[in-house]
């Protein structure tokens, strides 16, 4: 994620997509880099 966002120089925005199951692993990913979240458990992970 991270080495995508340097490589786009923030002139895309950057989905990460597959596997994310938990608040923490999309808290991650949206500290790396990613914009968007692509995700079949989008309520899970807003559960506080």
């Amino acid at each position: 994620m991270r080495l995508l966002k340097r490589l786009s120089r923030d002139r895309v925005g950057i989905k990460a997509s597959g596997g994310i199951r938990t608040r923490e692993q999309a808290l991650e990913l949206i500290d790396a880099g990613a914009t968007r979240l692509g995700t079949s458990r989008s309520l899970d992970l807003m559960q506080v």
